[in-house]
């Protein structure tokens, strides 16, 4: 499949980030408010180098061209976090060229991960959203209620998303799974995903679903693919999610 005429841009986390692609040097011709992105993946952390990260393997292999990496280490859907507030407020936004206006055809989603491990007492759930209430249509524009869940929050950036970027394809990628026996005793995450899921379909997104295919929780499997054996992925961990976003990818188009 020949897309080298179409552009993506990432919405992220650790999980999406890499040195001068998700801040410092990209912001000087991507956008300028990536410039002070805190990072978790440098060139050879845990073995990955930018040909190994999820993105540019699944991207270069479709033929897309990356726009702007807006990922930030430690980030949530709805809590402030390292430096940042939640994406809902204006980092969702921020995936264009702010120096020459261009907008992304394509637009990946790859957060809720910080959410799910650091605040679970407020992600909530897609069915407790009272959207009547969250997103109201004004005169003067769109107006938010303040989120109190990160599935509100969710909600929000999406339909800002659609808002500023109309004629973008968004792909929403899911939770990937957690170890047995994980030490922060947190379960699987199939509800919290159920609910991403759900809200997607709301707002015409596709879900790219990384928890369903392939990834044992077994620990022996587990640590195979996440290489600090929590959350970050290895190269073979970022090689599933490629192949898993290019299935999706592929699908759809």
């Amino acid at each position: 499949m020949d897309l080298k005429s179409q552009t993506i841009s990432i919405l992220g986390d650790s999980i999406s980030t890499y040195t001068d692609v998700s801040n410092g040097a990209a912001a000087d011709h991507t956008n300028s408010t990536i410039r002070n992105n805190v990072l978790y993946y440098t060139p050879g952390t845990w073995g990955v180098y930018l040909e190994d990260t999820w993105w540019h393997k699944a991207f270069s292999r479709l033929g897309l061209t990356l726009l702007v990496n807006n990922s930030w280490s430690g980030s949530c859907l709805l809590n402030p976090r390292f430096g940042t507030v939640g994406a809902y407020a204006d980092r969702c936004v921020q995936l264009h060229n702010d120096y020459t206006g261009e907008e992304p055809d394509n637009i990946a989603i790859f957060m809720g991960t910080n959410d799910y491990s650091h605040f679970g007492a407020t992600l909530g759930t897609a069915e407790e959203i009272d959207y009547s209430a969250l997103i109201t249509e004004t005169p003067e524009g769109t107006a938010y209620k303040e989120p109190i869940t990160s599935c509100e929050a969710y909600a929000i950036i999406l339909d800002k998303i659609r808002k500023r970027y109309p004629h973008a394809k968004v792909y929403c990628l899911s939770l990937l799974p957690r170890k047995e026996g994980n030490p922060e005793g947190l379960p699987q995450p199939v509800s919290f995903n159920q609910s991403l899921a759900s809200i997607n379909a709301r707002f015409g997104c596709t879900t790219v679903d990384l928890y369903s295919h392939g990834i044992s929780p077994a620990e022996e499997e587990f640590n195979t693919y996440f290489a600090d054996s929590r959350v970050h992925p290895g190269v073979k961990g970022m090689a599933f999610i490629a192949g898993r976003f290019e299935q999706a990818f592929v699908q759809e188009k």
